[in-house]
C-alpha cells in the first residue's frame, strides 16, 4: 500500500505476559538493543514475556525471531511491520 508522501507507520502491539506498554528496539546482526518505541530505527518489538524455564524457552523460540532475558523472564522478539 502507497500512502504517498507520508511516512511509513510502524504497527507495535503491546507487549503481553506481565509487562505493561510495548517495548521497542532495534537489532543488528543478531544482537537487540533496547529503544523507545518512537524512535527512529526501531525494527523489533517484544510480543511476549515467558518464565525462562525450559517450558518458557520452548514457547519463545518457535514465534520469534530473537529472544533476550531480562532477570527471570524471556523476552519474545518480532520484526516490526510497516504499513506504507
Amino acid at each position: 500500500m502507497n500512502l504517498g508522501p507520508y511516512a511509513s507507520i510502524k504497527v507495535i502491539p503491546n507487549t503481553v505476559g506481565g509487562a505493561s506498554g510495548s517495548i521497542c528496539g532495534h537489532a543488528e546482526n543478531g544482537v537487540v538493543r533496547g529503544m523507545v518505541c518512537r524512535a527512529e530505527g526501531v525494527n523489533v518489538y517484544v510480543f511476549d514475556t515467558v518464565l525462562a524455564d525450559a517450558h518458557g524457552a520452548g514457547a519463545c523460540t518457535e514465534r520469534a525471531d530473537f529472544v533476550t532475558s531480562r532477570g527471570h523472564r524471556l523476552l519474545c522478539w518480532r520484526r516490526v511491520s510497516t504499513v506504507g
